[in-house]
């Protein structure tokens, strides 16, 4: 039989087997791959959803937060019963309604701690309007709607609504600045100089070398070794260095 007729007749022998591949223990092997391959991609998914949840759950956390402290400062222990106080309660829900446990049990809970006044049906009228549509404010879109001054921002630490007049581009560079200075800072407490400092007593600038009265190469060997500064003696040319190294000739060798 030749080679052609026997790789026929092992295909006609199993149908069903994968392309290359004859039934048996090397088509359950990869098989077996391909399961294992598929329950790690499976568990990764579920991996990144679960730190999707966390991290929005924390991320709602905070704002509510931050909410409640701008209430606070604003308002004292509760909201008005006008317009403004019925969008800052709105405002309120919609954030509440995305912790953990029930939207509109979270919403109740919040909004008459804060709006003793609302009645029954208005609450529920304010329930059914949040879960109806759900609103995600940006940072500064929310802290324009809000009239969250800078000043008042930066007072009670609020971080994730913005300040209506200063930009998030502007609050960035601020926030690089503190970091430089901070570091800044923390360097010199080391006993790191200044640049400017530094250059300003740098050898370079220095040169103590003309000073003494040598080369700059004679000096730093010099250094090395310890014997910098002393000038050297140029009453007689015969005692002067002739090497880095300080080496001194002998005037008889010189005169020859």
């Amino acid at each position: 039989m030749t080679g052609t007729a026997h790789f026929q007749s092992s295909i006609d022998s199993d149908e069903d087997a994968p392309t290359g591949y004859r039934a048996g223990a090397g088509a359950a092997t990869i098989e077996a791959k391909l399961a294992d391959k598929l329950a790690d991609i499976e568990n990764r998914a579920r991996r990144r959803d679960r730190e999707a949840r966390r991290r929005a759950f924390g991320f709602t956390t905070g704002r509510v937060r931050d909410l409640v402290r701008f209430f606070a400062f604003t308002y004292g222990e509760g909201m008005p019963d006008d317009d403004g106080g019925r969008d800052d309660a709105f405002i309120l829900a919609q954030h509440v309604a995305r912790l953990n446990g029930d939207p509109a049990s979270n919403v109740a809970k919040h909004v008459r701690q804060w709006c003793p006044w609302m009645d029954d049906d208005e609450l529920a009228a304010l329930v059914r309007r949040v879960q109806a549509k759900p609103i995600k404010w940006s940072a500064d879109t929310l802290g324009k709607r809000l009239g969250l001054l800078d000043e008042v921002r930066t007072k009670l630490r609020i971080k994730t609504i913005g300040g209506c007049d200063v930009s998030k581009a502007e609050r960035t560079a601020r926030t690089a600045a503190r970091k430089v200075q901070a570091k800044t800072a923390k360097r010199r407490a080391g006993g790191v100089q200044a640049r400017d400092a530094y250059e300003a007593n740098s050898l370079s600038r220095t040169k103590p070398w003309e000073a003494e009265g040598i080369g700059r190469s004679t000096w730093y060997a010099r250094r090395k070794e310890g014997r910098t500064g002393a000038p050297l003696d140029r009453s007689d040319p015969c005692k002067q260095s002739r090497s880095s190294g300080g080496h001194t000739w002998p005037s008889s060798t010189r005169s020859q």
